[in-house]
């Protein structure tokens, strides 16, 4: 397999076990690690939307 891909799927089972498997800390842990950088002075740019998902929240007429 990919060695990329299977260090970040390890780092992320790492990192779910770290949080007990419970969503809600995944979530927060990620926010507050967020957070730490843009304290530090990073500039996170949001992920770019992909086009199955604009098309699925904008509105379609069919005719």
């Amino acid at each position: 397999m990919n060695p990329i891909i299977d260090e970040i799927r390890t780092y992320r089972e790492q990192h779910a076990a770290s949080c007990n498997y419970d969503l809600k800390r995944i979530v927060e842990d990620i926010r507050k690690g967020e957070q730490k950088l843009r304290d530090e002075g990073w500039r996170l740019i949001a992920c770019p939307k992909h086009a199955c998902q604009q098309q699925a929240s904008s509105p379609q007429q069919h005719k």
